[in-house]
């Protein structure tokens, strides 16, 4: 092994502090610590690469999901998405219009928003966003909102209020 003292012998002010460090066993105690891989729930930042790319191509077009392959190649979701869209990925819906149905038979019947995507092997995120932007109306309740028509004051109904 090469004695660092002596590769080190321009005498530089950063090659003197390292000197310096290296004579009073600083630096033996940092390098004696316990080395980490990673620190746990961050993700290293990865390229992705052709072949890498490839490989996530070939997982969606086996039916894995965006957030499976994320997890399986330590990438962020939206990265995956974005690579694949680059790459002319045609995306898959998030989710069919029977699992659409589905999920909102579940929440008129009670069912919170994990249980329903716990029956559809899917994320509750995207069930939220389901039930939230279309909730069909409630078939036994008459009188409900016709579907395609919205609820509530017309638009400027407020404002008009508040002006007399």
């Amino acid at each position: 092994m090469v004695d660092l003292l002596e590769v080190l012998a321009n005498n530089s002010q950063p090659l003197s502090a390292l000197r310096k460090a290296l004579s009073s066993g600083r630096i033996a105690k940092v390098l004696q610590l316990p080395v980490r891989e990673s620190v746990p729930g961050t993700r290293s930042f990865r390229q992705v690469t052709p072949a890498l790319l490839g490989q996530m191509t070939a997982d969606y077009r086996s039916g894995l999901s965006v957030y499976a392959i994320a997890e399986k190649h330590g990438l962020h979701r939206y990265t995956v998405t974005e690579h694949l869209k680059s790459a002319g990925v045609v995306m898959r819906r998030t989710i069919t219009e029977a699992e659409r149905r589905r999920a909102h038979e579940l929440y008129r019947s009670g069912a919170n928003f994990t249980d329903i995507a716990r029956a559809l092997g899917r994320d509750p995120a995207t069930v939220k966003k389901v039930i939230r932007t279309a909730t069909p109306p409630d078939p036994a309740s008459p009188g409900g909102p016709t579907p395609g028509t919205k609820t509530g004051p017309a638009p400027g109904a407020r404002n008009r209020a508040r002006a007399s």
